[in-house]
């Protein structure tokens, strides 16, 4: 939950895939951490996010904190 919140937030400062709206956004992530693509949530994250997290990184915090 607490990832997903984050996610919310980092989502709407402009991610590299834009949604038409939050609540798309939102799905879109849950959907891609679901199909474990981490890479696809990945690029929904914005771009100060992704100059601060590498893809490794995400990627281990994810599988790390699966419940979050």
């Amino acid at each position: 939950v607490v990832a997903v919140m984050g996610a919310v937030t980092m989502l709407a400062c402009g991610g590299a895939q834009p949604a038409t709206t939050p609540q798309a956004a939102v799905i879109a992530f849950a959907q891609a951490l679901d199909a474990h693509d981490y890479e696809r949530a990945y690029r929904l994250m914005s771009r100060d996010y992704q100059r601060r997290v590498s893809l490794e990184q995400f990627r281990r915090m994810v599988e790390e904190n699966p419940t979050e």
